[in-house]
């Protein structure tokens, strides 16, 4: 008896908005907006929040919504989330450390507000630009630098005024933040090269400086933008992705259950699956699983039709074991998996991947045995059986006779040494998958039902096979 045990080490992922990513608002009550993965395989369990400079709360179930309360005055205000899942994992071991885990900035003005404070953008006029297809949104109140470029807008907000003496909010010390949109949402956000977990639409923060932002879809151009942060500023990216020409790709394998790459990139499924919305051209598909060499192979996918593609794969011999197997009797025709080994014990059957496997024993006049075996990397397992005398009560028979003569019988996907026409005088009842073969005449396919204490008797003609061109012979007379 064995008991298998799945380690999770890795930490949950997310993002966190306040009223859908609001900029501003004039109410202490709002909305949070929460979106969270976990990639180890426990799940998610749980969440805690604190408004910047606050409290902890405590853990409670996680999800996609909740009201909560900013605390009072004026200014810009921050809540920080952090994630736990089922094995005990946390987004970050310290719920209130500034950039350690996830979330999102909004400015509150004219409530509660007990002095003037420096940032007060309340009641902004905006005006909306119209260019080409894209919408700006200017800010009068602030100052606003605009980029465009490959479908991206870039609104960076700052405040004019510095801080009230004695803040404790020097600018140089403050945190940059990053708010991204996209049209579709669901890009993936890549900041310098390096993909950040991200999906829009979503805000994390940012250190200053100069940085190049990329959003990446499936289906759709890239867009690309260069952008400054300088301390305390807010950096919103807006980005209207442009479609491409698209097909689809259907990616089996055997055995299945292997992670997908396409161009390198991974995908969460395992095949079989469709990997939707890939840009018309030629695209590299990598396989991966445990035990399985790596398998790759180059694909040209075509607009609006799904290619597929199925891959055999094959065994690591460097992840791989051996299972020796013996009966008493020998000579019984091994199955593993299901599937014939052309073997016959006692045999070694080598490269076998490492895991439970399912043997099956067949000998003429005896019991067909079933069962599994385990089997461990670089070792060998060995396995022993003793089969057990079919009853006479119990026995059938068969006899397979074909015209013409001379053809190769195959039972189960076991090819029998003798040739028609043949006696099988000791079979186990049941159903056999039978086959006919020979070199000149087409093969014939079918089954074999054997009764207990009765002797089939099966008669197969053979169709000649006709070669391509060739006149069919005239019926004989």
């Amino acid at each position: 008896m064995s008991i298998a045990i799945t380690a999770d080490t890795t930490l949950p992922t997310g993002s966190i908005l306040i009223n859908n990513g609001a900029l501003s608002t004039t109410t202490r009550t709002v909305t949070l907006n929460l979106s969270a993965t976990d990639t180890g395989g426990s799940g998610l369990d749980s969440m805690r929040l604190v408004n910047s400079g606050g409290t902890v709360s405590a853990w409670e179930p996680y999800r996609a919504t909740r009201a909560w309360t900013l605390t009072t005055g004026d200014g810009t205000k921050t809540v920080w989330v952090q994630f736990k899942d089922k094995a005990g994992n946390i987004s970050d071991a310290d719920p209130v450390k500034t950039g350690a885990q996830w979330s999102s900035t909004l400015r509150l003005g004219g409530v509660n507000a007990t002095a003037p404070l420096a940032l007060q953008p309340a009641r902004q006029r905006l005006t909306p630009t119209r260019v080409g297809a894209i919408s700006l949104v200017m800010n009068f109140r602030s100052k606003v630098s605009f980029a465009l470029l490959a479908g991206v807008i870039v609104t960076l907000a700052s405040c004019a005024t510095a801080p009230p003496p004695g803040s404790g909010q020097a600018q140089e010390g403050a945190s940059s933040l990053l708010q991204v949109w996209s049209t579709p949402a669901g890009a993936r956000i890549i900041v310098d090269g390096k993909p950040t977990g991200f999906r829009s639409p979503t805000s994390f923060p940012l250190p200053p400086g100069a940085h190049r932002i990329t959003l990446s879809l499936a289906g759709h151009r890239n867009a690309e933008e260069s952008v400054r942060l300088g301390p305390g500023d807010t950096l919103r990216v807006e980005a209207i992705l442009t479609p491409l020409a698209a097909g689809s790709l259907g990616v089996g394998s055997v055995p299945d259950g292997a992670a997908i790459l396409v161009d390198g990139i991974s995908f969460d499924q395992r095949t079989p699956a469709v990997i939707p919305q890939l840009v018309v051209g030629t695209h590299t598909v990598q396989l991966r699983r445990p035990g399985f060499e790596d398998w790759s192979q180059a694909v040209v996918v075509t607009q609006s039709r799904v290619m597929q593609i199925q891959a055999r794969l094959t065994p690591s011999r460097s992840s791989c074991g051996t299972l020796a197997v013996q009966s008493q009797p020998p000579r019984a025709a091994i199955f593993l998996d299901g599937s014939p080994t052309s073997k016959f014990t006692p045999e070694r059957l080598s490269d076998i991947p490492p895991g439970s496997h399912r043997v099956e024993l067949l000998l003429e006049g005896f019991r067909p045995w079933r069962g599994t075996a385990v089997v461990r990397e670089g070792h060998i397992e060995n396995l022993l059986v003793s089969l057990r005398h079919l009853p006479a009560q119990e026995v059938g028979g068969a006899r397979i006779e074909s015209d013409p003569p001379g053809a190769c019988i195959t039972i189960n996907g076991v090819v029998l040494r003798q040739r028609t026409p043949m006696e099988l005088p000791l079979m186990a009842p049941g159903v056999y998958e039978l086959e006919i073969t020979r070199p000149d005449s087409r093969p014939w396919k079918g089954e074999l039902t054997v009764l207990p204490g009765e002797h089939a008797l099966v008669q197969i003609w053979l169709e000649p096979e006709t070669k391509p061109g060739a006149p069919e012979a005239p019926p004989s007379r």
